[in-house]
This record gives C-alpha cells, structure tokens and sequence, in this order.
C-alpha cells in the first residue's frame, strides 16, 4: 500500500470514527462518551451508592470505589 493510499485509508477510517462518535453522544445517557465523567456527575451517581470506576490494562489494574 503506497503512503498515499495509506493515508487515505487512515483519513477515511478517523471520518468513520467521528461519525460514530456523534451517533452515539446524541444517545440518552453517552453525551460524553468515551470521556472522563466529571466530578459532578460522579457526585450525583454517587447519591443512591458508591461509584466504582475500574481501570484495566495489560500491566494491571486498579479500582476506585
């Protein structure tokens, strides 16, 4: 694949991307998604129980409740 086409591939594949990203956001409750919750929001979940935010990676993972 030449870096031309390589490039266009990638650019057409980040406009997909985006696209899907917009569908999603304008769903009920994924306004923000995939990015970080904010502390209000975070605080507002947190009126009926605990939070537990999980990070998860290939060198470990950790919870936060």
């Amino acid at each position: 694949m030449s870096q031309e086409h390589e490039a266009a591939h990638y650019r057409r594949l980040n406009n997909e991307w985006a696209i899907t990203l917009e569908r999603v956001r304008m769903l009920d409750g994924f306004e923000d998604f995939p990015r970080s919750r904010s502390f209000s929001t975070l605080r507002q979940a947190g009126i009926n129980g605990p939070v537990v935010i999980l990070n998860a990676s290939q060198s470990g993972c950790d919870a936060l409740i």
